[in-house]
């Protein structure tokens, strides 16, 4: 009980009084720590699904109609060829992509000789993306395949200083851990698969490609 005083002036004379008051209730909030400060690890971003496009038989490239970064649909035209074998029909060929995705590489230009079998286009899902991080064995524990995860963008990363990008963080779940470590390091290579939302794998796809993340577990609510 705290207590305070009022007072009265009576010609000079000051008379004081108990006055209770009761004692305000004080709570300490412990902060909550950010999961990004109990990271993983962090890795780069790759396609999750690589389609190649081949040539079906010996050929010259007559038209490219795409280019890398380019997005194509299932049935898109990417490359049109003409016969090298003079016994064959003569008529243009044209390779067409067997599922929407993004163009990640063209490996010829126009004008150029293949044979059959070689890759002409690569396409990758926009979508889907993984990363292979390196866990320590402190932290090795907490992974298992199948645990979701959560994944942050980094800008850059110098030693310990990293900034990071204001970016919600994306979801992740591990698709793979290593059963023992590489040897040399001591690490056990864990790999995490992302899947974007069409909206963001639609608004500047090229620069997913080769992205930094973060990944940290994910708590549960």
């Amino acid at each position: 009980m705290i207590r305070a005083f009022f007072g009265v002036f009576f010609g000079g004379l000051v008379l004081l009084a108990p006055l209770p008051l009761q004692a305000a209730e004080v709570r300490s909030v412990k902060p909550q720590p950010d999961p990004r400060e109990d990271r993983l690890g962090v890795g780069r971003l790759v396609p999750a699904r690589a389609r190649p496009h081949l040539a079906p038989f010996a050929s010259k490239i007559s038209k490219l109609h795409v280019k890398p970064g380019a997005r194509v649909r299932k049935g898109s035209a990417l490359v049109t060829l003409r016969r090298l074998d003079p016994s064959r029909d003569f008529s243009d060929f044209t390779v067409v992509s067997n599922a929407e995705g993004l163009v990640s590489e063209v490996f010829f230009p126009e004008g150029a000789d293949v044979s059959a079998s070689t890759v002409l286009v690569s396409l990758v899902s926009s979508d889907r993306w993984e990363s292979e991080v390196w866990v320590s064995d402190k932290k090795i524990h907490r992974v298992r395949p199948g645990m979701r995860a959560s994944a942050w963008l980094l800008e850059k990363a110098l030693g310990k200083k990293t900034a990071q990008v204001e970016v919600p963080s994306l979801p992740a779940r591990v698709v793979a851990v290593a059963p023992r470590p590489a040897e040399g390091t001591g690490l056990y290579a864990v790999r995490f698969e992302i899947e974007l939302s069409r909206a963001q794998a639609e608004s500047s796809v090229t620069s997913w490609l080769g992205q930094l993340v973060t990944f940290s577990q994910q708590t549960s609510k």
